[in-house]
């Protein structure tokens, strides 16, 4: 068990280590893209709140944080914002949906990280969670009832291409 929370500690120590470099680069920016990465590594603790809210208003503002943030973001920073609001395709699908269905260039760029983002989970939360995760998007998004036909579509899609993820963990 030591062995696997050595292996585990060094590359978060690493990436806290490198977010926090990003944050003064993402502060003193005068690009809007890394001001929004900015916000949201300073709250973060506030959007992780407003995502679980039962208030839409509340949890549209936190998910349009993460989903602003994940559009500029890159690498490590693309990983963090967007798992953050993963369980909102289980909750709110269809909310989450309309950022990606109707702009390709958004959805090809989010099908194409999936691999990365569920392998960051089952680094972070176990491979069992990630799976579970997977599993119950995919199970939400085929009980959908009347979407509408391009998100009918997005979802067919998505599914394909969330069957196609393979897990490396512990």
């Amino acid at each position: 068990m030591n062995k696997y929370l050595k292996f585990g500690l060094v590359p978060f120590l690493l990436v806290s280590n490198l977010s926090f470099a990003s944050q003064e680069f993402f502060k003193t920016s005068n690009n809007l893209g890394h001001q929004a990465m900015f916000h949201f590594f300073n709250s973060s603790l506030e959007i992780e709140e407003g995502l679980k809210s039962k208030d839409i208003n509340i949890q549209s503002k936190a998910l349009i944080a993460c989903l602003v943030a994940w559009e500029h973001a890159d690498g490590i920073n693309g990983i963090e914002t967007s798992s953050m609001f993963m369980d909102i395709w289980v909750t709110n699908p269809k909310l989450l949906s309309t950022w990606f269905y109707g702009n390709s260039v958004k959805k090809e760029r989010w099908f194409e990280t999936q691999p990365f983002i569920f392998n960051g989970l089952s680094e972070i939360f176990g491979t069992g969670h990630a799976k579970d995760l997977r599993d119950n998007m995919i199970k939400t998004f085929k009980s959908l009832e009347d979407p509408g036909y391009g998100e009918e579509k997005f979802f067919k899609e998505y599914i394909q291409v969330l069957l196609k993820v393979e897990f490396h963990g512990i």
